[in-house]
């Protein structure tokens, strides 16, 4: 028996439900992440200091292996390594008394990921809960072991706000992450 739209849930709108953090301390397991260690003091709130349009790190086509058996009609092709590629594009705040320093508070992002080869992990979580609810047991997440390249300034340095654009690459990755409950988890 086929399912029929009216059947299902409604759909969810991608509008301001995603949360997105940065771990600067070390993780040493990507699964099964904990509230705490994704909701603790040392995590940066990174969902309104980064740009929606150019902030996107994701898997991309994984290596093809192409070792078809003497038996087989067909060049069969399997997956390999996985890919994936990444930028980060940080809003830069600066203090409001003194407007030539960065604001340590709002400036956080761009900050600790202003120094090519600085590791991190991007955590993300996109889902029907709101951008500002905090990580609960059973959210569902994509967390990505990052190192960073040098900062990129803005094309257009004299329209809209100051940003920097900073390029990833991805050692390790938990695709298809779910908050465990309780403490420990992989702080390392």
């Amino acid at each position: 028996m086929a399912t029929t739209l009216a059947q299902l849930p409604p759909r969810s709108l991608a509008e301001q439900n995603r949360r997105v953090v940065l771990i600067t301390e070390p993780v040493a397991n990507l699964q099964g992440l904990t509230p705490e260690q994704l909701n603790g003091a040392s995590v940066i709130d990174a969902s309104c200091r980064t740009t929606q349009a150019n902030t996107r790190i994701s898997a991309t086509g994984s290596e093809t292996i192409n070792e078809a058996a003497i038996c087989e009609e067909a060049n069969t092709q399997t997956f390999g390594a996985s890919n994936y590629e990444g930028t980060i594009e940080s809003f830069r705040f600066f203090d409001v008394d003194e407007p030539g320093r960065a604001d340590p508070e709002g400036d956080a992002v761009f900050q600790a990921l202003k120094v090519k080869g600085t590791p991190a992990v991007w955590v993300e979580r996109h889902s029907n809960k709101k951008w500002d609810e905090p990580f609960a047991a059973g959210d569902e997440y994509t967390a990505y072991r990052i190192e960073v390249d040098n900062w990129q300034k803005s094309a257009d340095q004299v329209a809209g706000y100051i940003k920097a654009t900073h390029p990833v690459t991805v050692k390790e990755a938990e695709q298809n992450g779910v908050v465990a409950a309780g403490t420990g988890g992989g702080q390392g």
